[in-house]
């Protein structure tokens, strides 16, 4: 398998021409000059032979969509994915992703930041850690 680059911001020519060089399947999709969104998303893996990467595009630039990364420290996992659906973001577990509802597990860091600017669809990375509740109420 490889890992999945991120094209989105590139021009269609300069994202088929990595893409050729890498000998990777791809399809775009659009009119337009530059790429505003991909299938599968970057840091994704896809078999070698077998796998296609779909480039979206638009020629404006103003079609790439930014959102604000939200502050997901000390939030539950559960909760630090719907705040990022409802922002249109995906969810990267990291840490102590071993844990049953209720359990004491937190976000104890982010990235990228909260405040960041970033585009519709990236993905933030949760770190997580098995804490002790009160320490998140009693701050």
């Amino acid at each position: 398998q490889i890992l999945v680059e991120d094209y989105i911001g590139l021009t269609a020519e300069e994202a088929a021409g990595k893409l050729k060089n890498e000998k990777i399947q791809f399809e775009i999709m659009g009119d337009g000059d530059i790429v505003i969104n991909q299938l599968p998303m970057s840091g994704s893996k896809i078999y070698e032979k077998t796998g296609k990467i779909i480039l979206y595009t638009t020629n404006n630039a103003e079609d790439i969509k930014i959102t604000t990364v939200p502050d997901l420290v000390g939030k539950t996992p559960q909760e630090a994915n719907i705040i990022l659906s409802y922002n249109k973001l995906n969810i990267k577990l990291e840490g102590s992703t071993n844990y049953k509802v209720g359990d004491s597990v937190r976000v104890v860091s982010q990235y990228p930041s909260a405040g960041e600017q970033i585009r519709v669809g990236d993905t933030v990375t949760v770190y997580l850690m098995h804490t002790d509740e009160r320490e998140w109420y009693e701050a």
